[in-house]
């Protein structure tokens, strides 16, 4: 975790800042660098928009990140100090890049700029992989540099229940990679809200419990020994469904999709939709049933299971237990799964398991993104993207695999899961074809 403020002490990266003249002024007619308090105590804070300090940021990377660590965590950086009326930087602490100014004009860039620098001195410092940056701070274009998470909520029903509002809105604003800290920071959970909180907040973009360090403890264990047991269930299905999220990210890379989308996708004309906050789609062919008010499990019938009739239960498990979420996959899909992994380096995505639901006409869809998951061969073409397309007719279905794009292989170590209620007493015969 690295916060803007630098603490003013006998420390070098405090040494370096002061002495470079990177930091934000006190004023614009001072040469002050500008003091806030933070975690640390009295700080000063880099002016990121500085061509200099944007260089010096980025080179600060190098010796972190040979210790081994694998990504970072930009907090506080909207920017806070705890000694302002405002809880940021004063109004009239100036920054002198990008045409200057008094921190009102830049204060909305602020975590944007750490993060954009963050990510190209990470990116500097290992060349060959992926930077991850994680962020509390954000504006337009964002996406490109951190995740987001939507910041100190609380433990509380009315914050688990905007927790999946505010990813929705996040996502048809352009930042697909977000989500809440599970179970809330501030504040005691108890067994009953974190059990439904992990359950749908899962499915999330991302998706981690986090508090403060004077709550109770939130581990899932710390519960007890059922919303242990759910907590494990709730993440098992990630991992299952990790083929399918990491298509929806390559989607949200390449023409900026949503990864959680808003229920009245399935039907904009219908105004009612978009006042609906409990539900959530993954991708367009998900759709999530969560319960957000405290003493109803997901055996309270949401409205919204009627009134999608081409829906079907989409059971990626046996497990039954009114803090789970429902899960329901629309008619024409093909969902793509995997095995349970318990480490994210375990998912090869062999085997698949195809979740196939047919249409009216016999018909499903879907497609399948995978590359080597770190590194940028990809751009060489190192990753393939494949189309299924199953078709039913009496008791036989063809599945045709096309590679859209490309030259990896894909493994043909796969099972076929039918979902359709009346298709589950006939007895298949899998034909594959491959065009490529």
């Amino acid at each position: 975790m690295i916060d803007p403020g630098i603490k003013r002490d006998e420390y070098q990266i405090y040494d370096q800042c002061l002495s470079k003249n990177l930091a934000v002024l006190k004023s614009k007619d001072s040469t002050e660098a500008y003091v806030g308090t933070v975690w640390p105590g009295p700080c000063i804070f880099p002016d990121f928009t500085l061509e200099e300090t944007d260089k010096w940021w980025q080179s600060l990377f190098k010796d972190f990140m040979s210790n081994g660590i694998d990504g970072v965590w930009n907090d506080m950086n909207e920017p806070a100090a705890f000694d302002s009326p405002n809880l940021t930087l004063d109004l009239s602490s100036y920054h002198r890049g990008m045409g200057g100014g008094t921190h009102p004009r830049f204060h909305n860039v602020y975590g944007n700029l750490m993060t954009k620098s963050s990510r190209e001195g990470i990116l500097k410092a290992n060349p060959t992989k992926r930077p991850f940056v994680l962020s509390r701070a954000s504006f337009l274009g964002g996406q490109r540099y951190a995740a987001t998470w939507t910041g100190d909520n609380m433990s509380n029903w009315e914050h688990l229940k905007l927790s999946i509002s505010m990813v929705i809105n996040l996502g048809l604003s352009g930042q697909p990679f977000s989500g809440p800290d599970i179970g809330g920071f501030f504040g005691d959970a108890d067994s009953e809200l974190f059990s439904r909180w992990i359950g749908f907040g899962s499915f999330l973009p991302f998706a981690r419990a986090h508090t403060h360090h004077s709550s109770n403890p939130h581990e899932p264990w710390a519960f007890g020994e059922k919303t242990e047991e759910i907590s494990r269930i709730s993440i098992n299905r990630r991992y299952k469904l990790l083929p399918h999220y990491y298509t929806l990210f390559y989607k949200a890379s390449k023409y900026g999709n949503p990864i959680i989308c808003p229920t009245f996708f399935v039907d904009p004309i219908d105004q009612s939709l978009r006042c609906e906050d409990d539900c959530f789609l993954i991708g367009k062919n998900i759709l999530v049933i969560a319960t957000t008010s405290p003493k109803q499990g997901s055996n309270i019938a949401n409205p919204i299971a009627k009134r999608f009739k081409i829906w079907h239960d989409f059971c990626l498990d046996d497990a039954q237990d009114d803090h789970l979420p429902l899960l329901k996959i629309r008619e024409g899909s093909i969902i793509v799964t995997q095995d349970v992994q318990q480490h994210i380096s375990d998912a090869l995505f062999d085997p698949l398991h195809l979740y196939i639901c047919f249409d009216k006409n016999g018909i499903a869809k879907g497609k399948l993104y995978d590359d080597d998951g770190d590194g940028f061969e990809y751009l060489n073409g190192k990753y393939y993207l494949i189309n299924f397309l199953a078709k039913q007719n009496g008791d036989v279905v063809t599945l045709e695999i096309t590679q859209e794009a490309g030259n990896l292989k894909l493994s043909q170590n796969m099972s076929m899961i039918v979902v359709n209620e009346n298709f589950k007493n006939i007895e298949f015969k899998f034909e594959v074809k491959s065009t490529k």
